[in-house]
């Protein structure tokens, strides 16, 4: 949380701020994920350690969701002018419908 204070602060002070810090939160994020993955099928509901992955995993989301709505995240992930005037459009939301498809009963 720090360092994304600190990366924030210097982005604000128009100084030059480290973008491999996103890289290093979806790092953190994959292991705590992985490790919450392992744990939980050997745990009951109410274990401690599960809750407290679920709840770095949660920080890292909302940290990185934070530095996305400023402007933080690496360049090459934000959009461009066409995502953006895409986004904006009232049938970009909309959901596509597609076919179903039918597979054959196996008697």
């Amino acid at each position: 949380m720090i360092q994304v204070a600190i990366e924030y602060a210097l982005k604000t002070i128009d100084e030059p701020h480290d973008e491999e810090l996103w890289y290093r939160l979806t790092a953190a994020e994959t292991q705590i994920g992985a490790e919450i993955n392992r744990l939980a099928p050997l745990s009951d509901d109410d274990s401690p350690s599960v809750k407290r992955l679920g709840a770095a995993l949660a920080t890292i989301e909302k940290l990185m969701a934070f530095m996305e709505e400023k402007g933080l995240s690496p360049q090459r992930l934000r959009p461009g002018p066409q995502e953006l005037a895409a986004a904006t459009r009232s049938d970009a939301w909309q959901v596509k419908k597609t076919p179903s498809i039918r597979l054959p009963q196996v008697d």
